[in-house]
């Protein structure tokens, strides 16, 4: 079977993108004007796609393609170094963790909840179609019980070089503010919190497990800030007609990201 590791219908990738650059947001969502999936981002897709293979097969699902046809189809088109490097870390990764305690509970499955805002401008958590609710949803790449029993919201990610500053910087990401939320209602006081599942690519064979750094402020918020971008997004859904009347952010850190030069920053400049 096919393994579904794109962006869930009302997550972090929506809202996020939306608080970074509505302009960008509507293009890609409203008109259907895609980006570029090639490069660092390619490589990324490619080795979730191995993980999220090594973790069905771990749970006992015999249906899995093997590596070397997830290689040859997510990596068609792909440079071949690419690929290779993406077959080397994943052989070296089933290695290094192949005692690990880990019993997978769910693989890339989309987990939902609702945010209800109060009369006192509080922002409740409820399930997903609560009336009056926001949805929120995730595709966690990894949910798992360790040897203690613990619940663990894993998170896949690459990078060509692990610093200190990559993980860091995670603390302060919606995504996981988001995944706390949804662990607590779906797994209750079991759920232990999240994890980041590094994966080291260019800068030579690397993998790191690290809990995000604590963010307590930033994860209450949360709530009130998805409702509040919900929001946004229905307002500007009413008044903008051309792809042009969506607030643009025009900041130089938003319109050049470490990916380069945002895939719609010609259409920006000059309509």
């Amino acid at each position: 079977m096919a393994i579904d590791t794109g962006r869930s219908s009302a997550g972090w990738s929506s809202y996020g993108a939306w608080r970074k650059c509505p302009r960008k947001w509507a293009y890609e969502n409203v008109y259907s004007l895609g980006t570029s999936g090639g490069g660092a981002r390619g490589l990324g897709t490619l080795i979730h796609e191995l993980l999220a293979r090594h973790y069905l097969v771990k749970a006992g699902d015999t249906s899995q393609p093997s590596i070397e046809s997830i290689l040859g189809t997510v990596g068609n088109g792909m440079k071949a170094d690419a690929v290779d490097l993406a077959r080397s870390r994943i052989l070296s990764y089933a290695l290094q963790y192949s005692a690990e305690d880990w019993t997978p509970i769910a693989v890339e499955q989309e987990h939902r909840i609702g945010f209800l805002p109060q009369e006192d401008g509080s922002v409740l958590l409820v399930d997903a179609d609560t009336p009056g609710s926001v949805l929120y949803t995730a595709r966690i790449d990894l949910v798992v019980k360790d040897g203690d029993g613990r619940v663990w919201c894993v998170d896949h990610k690459t990078a060509s070089q692990i610093r200190e500053s990559t993980h860091t910087r995670y603390g302060l990401h919606g995504q996981f503010h988001g995944l706390w939320h949804i662990g607590r209602h779906h797994y209750g006081e079991a759920f232990a919190g999240t994890l980041i599942n590094f994966v080291q690519t260019w800068a030579g064979e690397r993998f790191l497990r690290v809990r995000p750094p604590a963010a307590p402020s930033m994860i209450a918020n949360f709530p009130k800030l998805i409702y509040a971008t919900a929001s946004e997004m229905q307002l500007w859904k009413g008044i903008a007609k051309v792809p042009e009347d969506w607030p643009a952010t025009s900041h130089e850190t938003v319109c050049v990201s470490s990916y380069g030069v945002c895939d719609h920053a010609t259409r920006c400049r000059f309509g």
